[in-house]
């Protein structure tokens, strides 16, 4: 034999040998105890449905048992190919696959994949063991599988869904219904309307099934908002063309003017919102759970024929987001999927090695070039301290200083010195500026330079004289600063000009004054007619006394005694008239406000011989009941009386409509550690509860002609003079006015 012949030969064998060593060593495999594991997926290879209930698999296959297995994912494409020359191939397909490598256990894997291999088994796996998962229990139902065949079985729960829906969209008006054009179509459109059929009562619907692609779509394009868009799953479009469902999918959820629900876990990524729906990676966890049963040697009849995994509400964060639905709003428990990642956890390697880097490099230039490096820096940020606090200073009219407190060096910016009138070229020291300070307020200014108290600040405010300028007033926030080593280091503040808001203040107080000059005006006006009758009295009787003087004086002489007590008559009526028009004169008088010790006793009777009169004329019963020890008080009497009538005139108005026997205006005063008390009350109809809250508000009224700023200004004056003032309805009937005021003692702490 030539050598030629001989390679030929040796050639011819090669393939029997690979032959042989590939059973060999399958032998050896299996003589160890390799099991091989087949997934028969029915859906289309693009979608990754099937590649994660894989993964699913293969992760609990290696978890959970001490086998040693290999697990094999085959895509069947059953959705794309329907005719049944495609399961011809198949079958032929897979009988020489398993020949050469045979399975000892396959998975199905969806509905198509089940019931391919349910019915045909036979040809290419007979006596394999068979379990399934991802198939709806209706499908199961219909197959009529054997015993022999466990496995794990979808529930579609379409009224849940449609709960989530409502959920988000509570103000929804239409349910829209999405379906294919084929008969499988139309049973899954049937299966979801059964069990939404309690629930759409309430909905206007629209069915959507058996359109074109295009024409869908356009349907979908015109939805209103309100609209509940339930997709069901699609197999045939009515179109030429296939697509896949998950191609289908996005396409509505991109162009849905409507949100999109439905509980097929196959949509969920791709444009729906969400659903009450399975998960992939549960149900490939739990058929591997079969698996490992059948392969430990547990005969499959045995199992659970169909094993329900329990769903749960998943939704899109992507779609919450892109129709603005709350979190809130959604059912307790619901998975939030997809969402974005936060740039930590994007890029948190690349972070961590550029952070790595940065301080090793950092750190090797600071130990070359430390000294340099902490000049420049000091430098820079003194720079930009300055430039931030110049900008601070000139957009807030703020300005800030610093008092060393080892040489007394004073700092302080462009802005500061410009409110004291120092030029920039003047040297800058305390003493510079306390100069330009008013000399009535130097004292309170050295406060801040002797200001040394920890963990404290100081506040104060004080007038100044720039040169060529008018007087202004400033305010002063400063406190000191302390080492590490609790050694007094410096004071820093700020000057803040308040000459505006000083004036606006002066000038609230000045209108604020002449208010109660012009309400006491008011009053008295009302009190007219009872004042001119309070003061006939007397004069008539200071005449009538005058004129029996005079009788008894061109007569003979009488008793000196009987003289003397008509004098003493017209002496006392005199200073009864007198005291009227002091009163009056008082409370007419403008002035400033005159502080003077006052007894609040004294203030009410005064107050009620004023009144005298005008309750005579409305038959008003006076009940007082005056704490004989009351303390004195501090304030402006004037204004205070004006408080007393202001209320007092108010209790009266009020009792114009009660029956004049029950008309009784009470006045108590009482006293504590720290107040004085003062109370009035009167037996009118009380004050409406809805009215209660408004009554100290400026030019709130109840009365036809009044101005609404009488109980305005009893509570500013009251709190000018540190006290308060309510007013609340009586549990017997009527009102209850109460002014607490603070003695002397408590003014003088």
């Amino acid at each position: 034999m030539t050598l030629a012949a001989s390679t030929r030969a040796f050639r011819g064998l090669l393939p029997g040998m690979a032959f042989a060593f590939c059973l060999a060593a399958h032998s050896a495999h299996a003589a160890e105890g390799l099991r091989h594991i087949f997934l028969l997926s029915g859906l289309n290879p693009l979608r990754s449905e099937a590649n994660h209930i894989a993964e699913a698999f293969r992760r609990r296959i290696k978890e959970s048992s001490p086998v040693d297995a290999e697990v094999f994912l085959d895509s069947l494409d059953l959705e794309t190919f329907r005719d049944s020359g495609h399961e011809d191939r198949l079958v032929q397909y897979l009988a020489g696959r398993y020949a050469v490598t045979p399975p000892d256990l396959i998975v199905a894997i969806s509905r198509g994949a089940l019931k391919f291999v349910a019915t045909r088994r036979r040809e290419f796996a007979p006596d394999i063991p068979i379990v399934y998962c991802c198939t709806p229990a209706s499908v199961t139902a219909e197959l009529r599988l054997p015993r022999d065949i466990p496995g794990i079985v979808l529930e579609y729960s379409w009224a849940d869904t449609l709960n989530l829906a409502e959920r988000l969209q509570p103000n929804a008006k239409t349910v829209a219904l999405v379906s294919g054009a084929s008969e499988l179509d139309r049973h899954w459109q049937q299966d979801a309307i059964r069990g939404l059929r309690p629930q759409l009562q309430k909905y206007s619907t629209r069915n959507l099934a058996g359109l074109s692609h295009d024409s869908l779509l356009q349907e979908l394009s015109q939805l209103p908002r309100d609209t509940i868009v339930i997709l069901t799953r699609i197999f045939d479009d009515g179109s030429v063309r296939s697509r896949p469902f998950q191609d289908v999918t996005e396409e509505i959820g991109r162009i849905s003017q409507a949100p999109v629900y439905s509980p097929l876990a196959t949509a969920f990524g791709q444009g729906i919102v969400g659903g009450y729906m399975d998960n992939m990676g549960a149900h490939g966890a739990a058929v591997a759970d079969l698996a490992l049963e059948v392969l430990a040697g547990k005969d499959p009849a045995t199992m659970p024929h169909e094993t329900r995994l329990p769903n749960s509400y998943r939704v899109d964060a992507r779609q919450l987001a892109k129709w603005g639905f709350a979190e809130k709003d959604l059912p307790r428990g619901t998975s939030i999927e997809f969402e974005e990642p936060s740039f930590w956890h994007r890029y948190r390697t690349e972070a961590s090695v550029a952070l790595v880097a940065f301080v090793m490099q950092s750190g090797a230039i600071g130990l070359l070039l430390v000294q340099v490096r902490r000049r420049r820096a000091a430098e820079i940020s003194l720079q930009e301290s300055e430039d931030r606090i110049a900008l601070a200073a000139a957009s807030t009219n703020v300005g800030f200083w610093r008092m060393d407190g080892a040489t007394d060096s004073f700092w302080a910016t462009d802005h500061c010195r410009s409110m004291f009138g120092i030029s920039a070229d003047t040297e800058l020291t305390w003493n510079n500026l306390r100069a330009i300070v008013h000399p009535e307020d130097r004292q309170t200014f050295d406060a801040l330079s002797t200001h040394r108290r920890r963990d404290s600040e100081i506040e104060n405010e004080f007038r100044i004289c720039p040169p060529g300028g008018d007087v202004r007033c400033l305010a002063c926030r400063g406190r000191a600063t302390w080492n590490d080593h609790g050694k007094y280091t410096a004071t820093i503040g700020i000057f803040v000009d308040i000459t505006a808001r000083k004036s606006g203040e002066l000038e609230a107080e000045l209108q604020r004054k002449e208010i109660a000059h012009l309400m006491r005006v008011a009053a008295l006006g009302e009190l007219s007619g009872a004042i001119a009758h309070e003061l006939s009295q007397p004069l008539a009787a200071i005449l009538a006394n005058a004129q029996a003087a005079q009788v008894m004086l061109s007569d003979e002489p009488r008793e000196t005694e009987e003289m003397l007590q008509i004098l003493n008559d017209i002496v006392e009526e005199d200073y009864r008239a007198g005291q009227v028009v002091h009163r009056l004169r008082r409370l007419l008088t403008k002035g400033e406000h005159q502080s003077a010790s006052i007894k609040l006793n004294d203030l009410i009777r005064s107050t009620l011989a004023l009144l005298h009169a005008e309750l005579v004329n409305r038959k008003v019963q006076v009940f007082s009941d005056l704490h004989a020890e009351l303390p004195s008080i501090t304030g402006d009497p004037v204004q205070l009386q004006q408080v007393l009538l202001n209320l007092m005139m108010n209790a009266v108005d009020a009792m114009a409509s009660t029956n004049p026997c029950n008309r009784v205006l009470c006045i108590r005063t009482r006293s504590s550690s720290e107040h004085a008390e003062v109370v009035v009350s009167d037996r009118g109809p009380g004050i409406a509860p809805a009215v209660l809250p408004k009554l100290f508000q400026p030019f709130f009224t109840t009365k036809d002609r009044g101005l609404g700023l009488g109980l305005s200004i009893c509570s500013t004056i009251v709190g000018a003079h540190g006290g308060r003032i309510s007013l609340v309805n009586s549990g017997g009937g009527g009102a209850v006015a109460t002014v607490w005021l603070p003695t002397r003692s408590r003014l003088a702490a």
